[in-house]
């Protein structure tokens, strides 16, 4: 649901080119294959048409531990009564945005 969410906010914003990446393994396969996933079929069939559209969308599978900026952005949602948009990062994850852009140098 939350890929849905994303790709719907995304295409809503304007946003081209966009790569979502996620730990959710199952989701990226089910989205990559032909097959029918009764479990979750219309959410899947739903980012299909998302991603077929006028969108340059990919989704790729990344380890938790591989992507800790998104992990702690998600474990930081339970404490929000509403869904959040951030702009710019917001400060909680600044040590591991740094940490990040250091390893990729």
């Amino acid at each position: 649901m939350c890929l849905l969410i994303a790709m719907e906010w995304v295409v809503h914003q304007g946003f081209k080119n966009v790569v979502f990446e996620t730990d959710a393994k199952t989701i990226v396969d089910a989205v990559h294959s032909n097959e029918d996933f009764t479990e979750f079929g219309s959410l899947i069939k739903q980012c299909k048409q998302l991603m077929t559209s006028d969108n340059v969308f990919s989704v790729c599978f990344v380890r938790r531990q591989a992507n800790k900026i998104a992990h702690a952005l998600t474990r930081s949602l339970c404490s929000f009564a509403s869904p959040s948009v951030w702009m710019v990062p917001p400060l909680f994850i600044e040590a591991l945005l740094v940490d990040d852009y250091v390893d990729d140098i």
